[in-house]
Parts: C-alpha cells; sequence; structure tokens
C-alpha cells in the first residue's frame, strides 16, 4: 500500500504550489477527499508539510483555528476524517492564500473562497451560474433539495439563476434574505462594510430585510439596506454598471472613502492605511475607472476628487496621508 505514497505526495506537492483552472482544481480536491488511498493521501500531506521551509506563526495558528472552526469538525473522526482534518487544516493555510474550494463534511457543503485580487465563476448544482468578487465566499449543498435552493455568501456576487418555479432559489447574506424564481443581480455584502446592497438586472427578486416588510425588486432597482441604522433605500441604477466588476471595471456609486479603500484592498491584494482625516465625514462618492486601470491612475483620480493627499507604496503595502 505505502507504494502509492511517492504519486500521492506528487499530486498533492504540485496541486500545493501550482495554480491550475477553477475546473481542475475542484477535481483534484474531490480526488483528495474520496476514501481510495486515504492512508497513503494522509502520510503524503504530513510529508509535504514536513518539507515545508517555514516555521509556523501567531498567524499561521490563527489561520488553522478559523479553518477548523469553518469545518465544524467533530473531536471522533474516522480514519477518513481524521486525513481531511489533516488536509483541511495543516497543510491548506496554504490552499485559502490559493483560493481553494472546500468540500465541507457537515450536511456535505462546499464552500468556494475568491481571495483578494481574483474573481471566481462557479456553476452550482443546478447550473446557476455564480460570478465570486475578491474577498468573497458561497456556500452551497452538493445536491439541492426538491423544494429549494439556498445559498448562503458573504462578500459579492454576481448570480444568473435557472428558472425552476417548483423550487426558488433564496441567498442568505448578512442577516437579509432574497428570494427569487430565475433572474440576474448582484449582491454587495461585506461583513466589515455598513451597507448591503442589492441590485437587480433582469427578472424579479423579493427581499427580506430585518424589521422590514418584503420588498419586491424591478430590473435596474437596487436596494440598499443600513446595517447601524435599519434604514432602507431603493433606487434606480444601471444594473449592468453594478456587475462590471466581472470585468475588471471599478465602479463606485454612493460609496464612503472606507468603502473605497477597502474595495481597492481586494481588488488589487493590497493593504491599505489610511489617516481618518481623509474624506469628509459622511460625504459619499460616485466614481467611475476604467476597465485594468493601475492602482497610481486610480490614487491621482482619488485626490482630485477626495481631496489632496499623499501617498507612499511599499511592496503591496500603500500609506495614505493627508497633506499638510
Amino acid at each position: 500500500m505505502k507504494k502509492n505514497i511517492p504519486l500521492v505526495l506528487k499530486i498533492t506537492k504540485e496541486y500545493l504550489v501550482n495554480r491550475y483552472s477553477n475546473l481542475t482544481e475542484e477535481k483534484l480536491q474531490r480526488w483528495l477527499i474520496e476514501e481510495t488511498n486515504s492512508e497513503e493521501k494522509e502520510q503524503a500531506s504530513l510529508a509535504y508539510w514536513d518539507t515545508l521551509a517555514v516555521q509556523p506563526n501567531k498567524s499561521t495558528y490563527k489561520k488553522l483555528k478559523q479553518i477548523k472552526l469553518r469545518l465544524s469538525f467533530s473531536t471522533t473522526v474516522s480514519l477518513h476524517r481524521k486525513f481531511m482534518y489533516v488536509a483541511a487544516i495543516l497543510i491548506p493555510a496554504l490552499l485559502i492564500i490559493s483560493g481553494a474550494l472546500y468540500f465541507m463534511q457537515k450536511e456535505n457543503m462546499i464552500q468556494v473562497v475568491a481571495q483578494n485580487g481574483e474573481i471566481k465563476h462557479i456553476i452550482l448544482p443546478d447550473n446557476s451560474e455564480v460570478w465570486l468578487n475578491a474577498g468573497s465566499s458561497i456556500q452551497y449543498p452538493e445536491k439541492f433539495p426538491a423544494d429549494k435552493r439556498t445559498v448562503a455568501m458573504d462578500g459579492e456576487a454576481y448570480f444568473s439563476v435557472q428558472k425552476d418555479k417548483a423550487r426558488p432559489f433564496v441567498v442568505n447574506v448578512n442577516k437579509l434574505s432574497m428570494k427569487v424564481l430565475g433572474t440576474t443581480f448582484n449582491i454587495k455584502a461585506y461583513a466589515n462594510e455598513d451597507r448591503t446592497v442589492a441590485t437587480l438586472s433582469s427578472g424579479k427578486i423579493e427581499v427580506q430585510a430585518p424589521a422590514h416588510p418584503a420588498k419586491v425588486l424591478e430590473p435596474d432597482e437596487q436596494f440598499v439596506y443600513n446595517h447601524k441604522t435599519g434604514d432602507i433605500r431603493i433606487q434606480k441604477v444601471p444594473g449592468n454598471e453594478v456587475s462590471s466588476w466581472k470585468s475588471g471595471t471599478l465602479i463606485f456609486t454612493d460609496a464612503t472613502i472606507d468603502e473605497i479603500w477597502r474595495a481597492l484592498e481586494r481588488h488589487f491584494d493590497i493593504s491599505v492605511t489610511a489617516d481618518k482625516s481623509i474624506g469628509k465625514a459622511g460625504e459619499v462618492y460616485t466614481i467611475k475607472f476604467i476597465r485594468d486601470e493601475n492602482i497610481d491612475r486610480i490614487m491621482n483620480v482619488l485626490k482630485d476628487v477626495v481631496g489632496d493627499f499623499s501617498y507612499q507604496k511599499q511592496g503591496n503595502k500603500i500609506e495614505i496621508k493627508t497633506k499638510k
């Protein structure tokens, strides 16, 4: 049985070191969690872990704890679950960095994560399509039941939902629920932002927010929920512009300066530190940048719109300061 270890180790190492297409990555991940050669996979995973030159630090253990909580493993595990614990918790702090797809053993749930700087395209079990923006994640069952199609997400995603009157499609996000039968729409609901925004491109969508009656959106309508105040607002917007991030275009509509900084962090996979005095309190901005605009050009435009400031780049970090 142990003669398979070199081959398993080679496949495991190649997967962790290199990047593949979403389809290839998914096939490899499904292979990793199959029962076949589970002992060899566990030993190969541990062997590769031992070859890593880096030493674990506080950040490593914090990441591992987050993954463990997310996977919800029990303390008593079979050999297969033991391997999953090793493969999904020990090694793949690396997998989180590469934006891997995690197969959840609890209730056969699947989670897809798009890391900062990347966009992912996903086909759901009912052939509905989802585009995940940078810094976002989605969870869905391996197979939808006969009566409903429910997914949960964090961040921003664009949905193109297959029509199925017998099985409504429901998105649960940040205390809100959105119900559709077949439509295209965009949801922006990052956990570290104060607003959840749903924008309808075609069809109809019913949005349920806390302490409010359900609202039905028409095409090109946008539903904005403020988590701090509990207020909602429905406004007309060009639905095609809201999802322009799929092609690399950045458009901000009534965005605070903090929302702009966070969006740039996700889009460019950078860290932004900015003086709180930049931008007036409560002021919002509407700005459109062309496709694949570089960070220096964006900063120069923001200087004119938000107010003059200086910035310094060092690696993947940008420090923004008010000009004296």
